[in-house]
């Protein structure tokens, strides 16, 4: 089987591999099948590979540990095979004692599901996590931030920033990237797109911008400084982009003057935006004085 995919048999791979070395094999190559051939179809697949390599090992009488489980389900995770992460997951916690799924299970988990758009499957992970008394981290908080982004839920992603730092847990640049995305499309979603009278205006700013998703995200951008979180690119890009969707080209012109006041390098989508919101001050300009 190794022969047919191109990998020559080894020492670690072979049946009679010392447990150690079969153990980092089967991790090593798990892990490697998280990338983005993880979601090619057919046998190759690198999640169905994971699994049968897995397989190999107990063929082999080796008991995985919690490492190996919690890399195959990596790879199960990076291909949104959320199926096959939860099964897993439960296999683990019907073993318990050294096998008992850990925190970076329970996250590994969720983001499979997170990724395949199993939302209720990804609720039922988070109610597992507590039952097992783990406390959530910042990758959990995270990947659920990802969730509401990809729901496009912004009320609940407003909600779970108040969660975390009720746990405790100081959000970073990733969930602020994830949050403004997630704020970003609240108009498309929850508000008809504002007609050319309908801005108001944020005096304090001396921006006009449309309430209320691009009024919140200038407020997010602004709490991350206030809170002294780095502002990123993406952090900039997310933010700028629900402006030009919102047609708020002073709020993105305001918000570029604070990414050059931070030093924060411009991607080409930062560029396109600027120039775009650089164009419509141009015009607006044009017919007021003509």
């Amino acid at each position: 089987m190794m022969r047919k995919d191109g990998v020559k048999p080894t020492q670690a791979s072979s049946p009679t591999a010392a447990p150690s070395r079969r153990r980092i094999h089967v991790c090593a190559c798990a892990a490697a099948m998280g990338g983005p051939r993880a979601t090619q179809a057919g046998a190759s697949a690198p999640w169905r590979r994971a699994l049968a390599l897995l397989r190999e090992l107990e063929a082999a009488g080796l008991v995985p540990d919690r490492v190996v489980l919690n890399s195959v389900m990596a790879a199960c995770a990076a291909a949104g095979r959320w199926q096959e992460a939860l099964r897993l997951l439960k296999r683990m916690g019907i073993a318990g004692g050294m096998l008992a799924p850990d925190i970076v299970s329970y996250n590994t988990a969720l983001s499979a599901c997170s990724r395949a758009r199993a939302w209720d499957a990804a609720s039922r992970v988070i109610v597992g996590m507590r039952n097992a008394g783990l406390e959530p981290s910042l990758i959990t908080f995270n990947t659920r931030m990802a969730q509401c982004q990809r729901s496009g839920h912004f009320s609940d992603a407003l909600v779970l920033l108040d969660e975390m730092r009720a746990a405790g847990v100081q959000p970073d640049a990733v969930t602020y990237t994830a949050l403004l995305w997630t704020v970003g499309q609240a108009p498309a979603h929850t508000h008809p797109r504002p007609g050319p009278r309908q801005w108001e205006c944020l005096t304090h700013a001396a921006v006009c911008v449309p309430a209320p998703a691009v009024q919140r995200c200038v407020a997010i951008v602004d709490d991350m400084q206030a809170r002294g979180i780095p502002r990123t690119t993406h952090v900039y890009t997310a933010a700028m982009t629900a402006c030009k969707q919102a047609f708020a080209y002073k709020a993105l012109l305001r918000l570029e003057e604070d990414r050059v006041a931070d030093a924060v390098p411009a991607d080409d989508a930062v560029q396109d935006l600027v120039a775009w919101a650089t164009e419509q001050q141009d015009d607006e300009h044009h017919r007021l004085y003509p």
